[in-house]
Formats: structure tokens, sequence, C-alpha cells
């Protein structure tokens, strides 16, 4: 029989997995959360909000996989988890009121909830540098302490954007609603370079082979970038 393959971190799928970053509500503060409010206002315990998380751990061993453990991020009443970042330690999760909690990989003990907007705040994605963790919205990049959860610098983007973050070093690239291709370098808050087409982008940039990014506009032209912004193919 093979052997159970190791989950640190799951996530909803189709297939019925558990979600192990469970839980809704915590102080909307840096630091780590003590507690999430329950329907009758009264604040529970971490203890309480894991011992009111059902795993069907059955469920889990027949696809293959084992839980290694159950986190519990901050999550506002009515919102839900939008964006899961497990790249890197720690496991950053954003939810859909604007706020951003860390955990570590290997544990999944809250490290710190921060908030870098609201349920009226449009996310595009997370993203690690140097620097710490980045969230990024439509207008925005703020950039998140990994050891504390502080949030350390807050930039604004020339454009509206509409993707994920390509990330290389420092910089970011991104697709904008104005049909640009725009970098962004982080902690000088200025537009690297820019490449203009004459439809919008929905779907993030990607590296392609050696020193080429590669983007497709919503009106289906593809185009081939040098890191730099130079066009090298249509």
């Amino acid at each position: 029989m093979p052997q159970p393959r190791l989950v640190r971190v799951s996530l909803a799928t189709a297939a019925g997995l558990a979600l192990l970053l469970a839980g809704c509500g915590a102080p909307a503060s840096t630091g780590a959360s003590t507690g999430s409010p329950s329907t009758n206002g009264r604040v529970r315990t971490p203890q309480e909000r894991a011992a009111a998380f059902t795993l069907n751990a059955e469920g889990v061993r027949a696809l293959g996989y084992r839980a290694d453990w159950t986190g519990f991020p901050f999550v506002n009443p009515g919102a839900r988890i939008a964006i899961v970042d497990a790249a890197a330690d720690p496991v950053a999760v954003l939810e859909s009121g604007g706020n951003i909690s860390l955990l570590e990989r290997n544990t999944g003990a809250l490290i710190a909830t921060t908030a870098v907007g609201t349920s009226l705040t449009k996310f595009t994605g997370v993203t690690r540098v140097p620097a710490g963790v980045v969230v990024v919205s439509e207008s925005e990049a703020f950039t998140i302490a990994p050891q504390t959860g502080n949030l350390n610098n807050r930039e604004a983007f020339e454009q509206v954007v509409n993707t994920r973050p390509l990330t290389l070093g420092s910089t970011l690239i991104l697709g904008t609603a104005r049909g640009q291709v725009l970098a962004h370098t982080l902690g000088r808050a200025i537009k690297a370079w820019g490449y203009a087409t004459t439809a919008s982008f929905s779907v993030a940039p990607t590296t392609v082979g050696e020193g080429l990014i590669g983007a497709v506009s919503d009106a289906g032209e593809v185009i081939f970038l040098t890191t730099g912004g130079s066009l090298t193919g249509r």
C-alpha cells in the first residue's frame, strides 16, 4: 500500500477535503488572536474553536493524504478565505474582509493578523519578496513583516491592476485594466517600466524560458517581453 502523503496545509477541494484553515472571527488587530466572537457575542478561545471543528480523517486518508495540523486564521463574520499562499514560511491567508493572517508552516499556529483592506477592497494576489509577504490589491501593494505581521510598507500603483503579480526579486509584474503590462519596484514606490497593448489583462504574466516574460491580453494578443520591458515577440 502506498504511503500517505503529508499535508501541511489543506484547502477546500471539490473532492471534499476539509478546510484545515478553519474558524471565523478574531480581533482585527496586529498580533496573535486570543479568540473569536461566537453568535451570542462571547469570545471563544482557540481551544473552543478547535473543539468545534471536525475533520473527516477517513475522507482525507481515502484521498491518499494525512492531515498534519489545523490552523485558525482570522475570518470576519460573513467573510470567507479568499487566498492562501503556502509557498513559503509563514503560510499567508487572506480573507475577503481584508485581513491577512500568518501561520507557522510547521504547526499552523497563528503568528499575527493584520488589516490591509475591507470587504470592498478588490485583492488580486499574495506573493513573497525579500522584504516579506506582499498583499496586492487593484490599487496598492502592502508589505507585511513575516515574523510579526507588522505593516512595513504601503505603495500605490500607477494604474489599476487586474492580475496576480509575477514576482522578480523586489519587482512586481502585473497586467492592468488599461492594457498595460506594468512593472512596479517595491521599496522605491515607482513604476519601473510599462508596455502598452490594446486590451486589458486578467491573466497574470508569467516567465517564459530564460529572461523572458509572457503575457496574454483579454483580446488574445500574446506578447513576450524582456525583464526590462522590451518587446521581443508578438
